[in-house]
């Protein structure tokens, strides 16, 4: 399974990476984690998701739709999604567009953290840098 989540903010932002080839199996797998972080962390929980070593990705809308049961929970907050790849992020601004909810996309880990930090008030003053977190 080419992905690892964990807290990048405990019980607040969880981190998500993801490599490789990804499959409708593996992403609705992150789905669960997911609902999972966001049932027990403290609301809004955001995601922050780095897909940027994702090599390969199943393309069509309506399964990925389908495979982010996620994007349904009410205490989910923003996901934030690092990636260079413009296709993954027009795909999930239509996911998001479809299922109602916040999304944006970034080049860097830098900007997607300096975004949470921004519109969420109530996250740590200092946030951890991406670098003493991620791990591939």
């Amino acid at each position: 399974m080419p992905y690892k989540a964990s807290w990048f903010v405990d019980k607040r932002v969880m981190l998500l990476q993801a490599w490789g080839e990804r499959t409708l199996e593996e992403m609705q797998e992150n789905s669960d984690i997911m609902i999972k972080a966001v049932r027990e962390g403290h609301p809004p929980v955001h995601i922050f998701a780095d897909i940027r070593q994702v090599t390969e990705y199943p393309r069509s809308l309506k399964e990925i739709k389908r495979s982010l049961s996620a994007f349904q929970e009410p205490n989910l907050g923003w996901i934030v999604v690092v990636t260079e790849n413009q296709l993954i992020s027009f795909l999930g601004d239509v996911v998001s567009q479809l299922s109602q909810k916040n999304f944006k996309s970034f080049k860097t880990p830098d900007e997607a953290i300096a975004f949470l930090w921004r519109i969420d008030a109530s996250l740590p003053e200092t946030l951890p840098t991406y670098n003493d977190i991620a791990q591939y």
